[in-house]
């Protein structure tokens, strides 16, 4: 009788304890998942921003050549 009395409040502790580590690894998961997320953000705008410098270089130096050309001929 005694071990009967005992098994509710155990599952229910149980239970709530796994809910509880469910919740908590979740949580940790999620903010990782965030972080990776606002890296990649940053890294791809690091990209935009190194690319448009290099077309805009481009550009420059394709300008100056087309300057250069009608001069040595």
């Amino acid at each position: 009788m005694d071990l009967k009395q005992w098994i509710i409040p155990f599952l229910l502790l149980s239970f709530i304890f796994i809910v509880i580590l469910t919740v908590i690894l979740y949580r940790i998961m999620w903010m990782r998942l965030n972080a990776i997320i606002k890296k990649n953000k940053e890294q791809e705008k690091i990209q935009e921003s190194k690319e448009k410098e290099d077309t805009q270089v481009r550009a420059t130096v394709q300008e100056k050549l087309e300057k250069q050309e009608p001069e040595e001929s």
